[in-house]
């Protein structure tokens, strides 16, 4: 262990960039929220480097407009990220995705209180971006995959009954495409995954 903090220390100190690799799981969106322990909307107002002997942090802060899950009573909530450019040094991690100044959007935290090396849920699939379209509507930015979701008479009836009306295999009538792709159906799915009346 010694060793690893020495050889990262000396490239730091010769003023390389670190690119660390890494590998995620695809997460679908019931997985993405049951594992969040905090769910918020909220902007980002702030982002500062943190450098430390060995490493490079990126602190976000968020102002946070609404709690979807958990418990937090704090109008702000700063994350820490690994990588980010210091004064000398750039530490880069692949598929890091920081979120930057003004972003607005639902995170997905997976806890708040651990250090990690990005501390959203499966990383930039717990992050999705709130913006305007040409008209200005709202619209969501993420890199989720898509998922299959049942369609019941509960659960998506309108796009049911309207799959049923052109003919397709049963197999496909019973599941359909999910991605929310605005604020409000985000929230919805979120209420519905976690059977909250709002």
């Amino acid at each position: 262990m010694k060793l690893l903090k020495s050889l990262i220390a000396i490239v730091l100190w010769l003023n390389l960039e670190l690119v660390f690799a890494t590998t995620l799981q695809q997460m679908t969106f019931e997985e993405i929220v049951g594992k969040a322990t905090l769910i918020i909307e909220a902007e980002v107002t702030a982002v500062d480097v943190i450098e430390t002997d060995t490493l490079i942090y990126t602190r976000v802060t968020f102002s946070v407009d609404d709690v979807l899950k958990g418990n937090f009573d704090n109008e702000n909530i700063a994350l820490d990220f690994l990588g980010g450019a210091g004064v000398n040094t750039k530490l880069s991690v692949s598929g890091q995705d920081i979120p930057e100044l003004g972003d607005r959007g639902f995170y997905f935290i997976e806890d708040p209180d651990q250090i990690a090396v990005n501390p959203l849920t499966g990383w930039s699939q717990g992050q999705f971006k709130i913006i305007k379209d040409d008209k200005g509507y709202e619209l969501l930015l993420t890199e989720i995959p898509q998922e299959t979701v049942e369609l019941t008479a509960s659960k998506n009836a309108v796009l049911a009954e309207k799959i049923r009306n052109m003919r397709f295999t049963s197999k496909l009538v019973n599941k359909a495409f999910f991605k929310p792709s605005t604020p409000n159906e985000l929230r919805d799915a979120v209420y519905s995954i976690l059977e909250v009346d709002r």
